[in-house]
């Protein structure tokens, strides 16, 4: 077979690769934004998760006190040692849970950086509870039996003042942020694209500073 015979064979291989090699790029640009998207996200929610964990709480007690604190923020406004330490069992099943140690790290977080307070003392009858005073993402109450909330007699979930989030020329209020996931469930980059801010932008609005907290999968939803 000569070169003649083989040239429209070669020629046609040669736009068939180009328009391959065209789309493949086309698609790695596209996951390349996709992944600058998510990761910036990502950020966004590991920054809020952290809830500012202070310089030093993790001395004397190392990586568990930093396991507390993190616990912590999955915990709602108020809750009790005994929820604290579902939560560590349930991150960490092979954790020992030293229960004076954890009261101890409790009290530090109260007394020494003020992250938590006691919000009602404890006696022989009633566990202590305590109150985050810098909250992190704070998830949805749990639901008992009847479907209310299963500690709705302790937990409580006061309306505070908002700073409302700069949107163009125009505000972003709590009210509005609110209303928007009363008509539709919807995820952080949904909101953020609809109202054209950025994702941490609404991640600041959550709770407290609105009734909308973070659900499972990223849905952000209203508590009721």
């Amino acid at each position: 077979m000569n070169n003649t015979s083989l040239e429209p064979e070669l020629n046609s291989l040669k736009s068939k690769l180009v328009i391959e090699i065209e789309n493949d790029s086309k698609q790695v640009e596209v996951l390349k934004r996709k992944i600058e998207k998510n990761q910036s996200l990502l950020n966004a929610v590991r920054s809020r998760l952290s809830a500012a964990l202070p310089s030093g709480i993790t001395s004397g007690y190392g990586a568990k006190s930093e396991m507390i604190w993190k616990s912590i923020g999955e915990l709602k406004m108020q809750f009790t040692q005994d929820d604290l330490e579902a939560v560590i069992r349930r991150i960490s099943p092979d954790t020992e849970i030293n229960r004076n140690r954890i009261r101890a790290s409790l009290w530090t977080l109260c007394t020494k950086y003020k992250k938590i307070k006691v919000f009602r003392k404890g006696n022989s009858r009633e566990p202590a509870i305590y109150e985050k005073i810098t909250p992190g993402l704070v998830p949805a109450p749990p639901a008992n039996a009847n479907g209310n909330d299963a500690h709705a007699s302790i937990h409580r979930y006061p309306r505070t003042e908002t700073d409302d989030a700069q949107v163009g020329n125009q505000i972003l209020t709590a009210a509005q942020f609110e209303e928007r996931i009363r008509r539709k469930n919807a995820h952080v980059r949904q909101i953020a694209h609809e109202f054209k801010v950025s994702d941490e932008t609404i991640l600041g609005l959550l709770h407290p500073k609105s009734r909308v907290y973070l659900a499972k999968r990223g849905w952000l939803k209203l508590r009721p």
